[in-house]
Order: C-alpha cells, then sequence, then structure tokens
C-alpha cells in the first residue's frame, strides 16, 4: 500500500481532532498502513500541505477532520492537480463535529472503520473529482452538501 499523507486538524470536531492523534496513529499502525501525519496551527493551512503533499509524490492524501478540513485538503489537492487532471485520491478520517461530508461519501463513521475501508480498497473512504473552474481555473474548490431537518437541545 502507498505511504498516506494524513492532514490533521486538531481543532476539528471541538478539539476532537486534537485528541484524536494517538487513535489515529494506533489504528493505522495496527492497521499496517504507512503513513506520515501533520497537524495544522493555522487556517487554510491543509490547503498548503496538502498541496505540497501530492506535489512531493504522496499518492493518497487523508483528511482527518471535519467539512472545512476535507474542503481545504480538496482544494490543496486541486492546486496541485495539472489542469484538466483529476484531483485525485482522498481519503477520509471522520474526527470533525457533524462530518456531512464525510456521510455523504460513504465513508464509515468510526476511525477504525474508516481505515479499514482505506486498507480493503487501498484509497479507500474516498472521492476522486476533477476541477472545473472554467474560465478561471486558478480558483477555489469547494466541496458542499446540503441536508435540511430541525436542530434542537437536547435537556
Amino acid at each position: 500500500m502507498d505511504k498516506i499523507f494524513v492532514v490533521l486538524n486538531p481543532k476539528s470536531g471541538r478539539g476532537s481532532g486534537g485528541r484524536s492523534v494517538e487513535a489515529i496513529r494506533h489504528t493505522m499502525n495496527a492497521a499496517r498502513v504507512p503513513f506520515d501525519l501533520f497537524q495544522t496551527t493555522r487556517p487554510r493551512e491543509a490547503i498548503e500541505v496538502a498541496r505540497e503533499a501530492k506535489r512531493a509524490g504522496y499518492n493518497i492524501v487523508a483528511a482527518a477532520g471535519g467539512d472545512g478540513t476535507i474542503n481545504e485538503v480538496v482544494n490543496g489537492l486541486a492546486q496541485a492537480a495539472a489542469p484538466g487532471e483529476p484531483v485525485g485520491p482522498l481519503a477520509i478520517l471522520p474526527v470533525g463535529t457533524g462530518n456531512d461530508f464525510a456521510t455523504m461519501v460513504g465513508t464509515p463513521p468510526r476511525l477504525g472503520e474508516a481505515v479499514d475501508a482505506i486498507v480493503r480498497s487501498k484509497t479507500a473512504a474516498s472521492i476522486s473529482a476533477t476541477p472545473r473552474c472554467a474560465p478561471r481555473p486558478a480558483s477555489c474548490r469547494a466541496t458542499s452538501t446540503t441536508t435540511w431537518g430541525w436542530a434542537s437541545k437536547r435537556r
């Protein structure tokens, strides 16, 4: 299996991203998945880091966080892609708050299950997308889901 570059947002999930560092390391090592892990320290850093990871030759980049982290990683991968080429595989480790996008694309909700899915399919819990931003190819890309329902506080 190719080495995976994991971009972790420690602030995702109201801090659960940061609390999941050891669980990510343990789960990836237990599954014998080769990986490097980078923790972001500021907004939009995941864009830069994902772009450079792709340019450095990582075939799979994993977003460990929530929807915002996934969005930034997709943008970085899109910036590294040649015009008209697919962005490439994106693995998702769902450690955000709502994980709406991860749910929409079928990523298993538990960390261990998501890593197992990556191992089973080699790029798993992944998506491939082609940037289509003509006539402004340098513009930002976005991932999006739309859901609706009633929100209420538990008492």
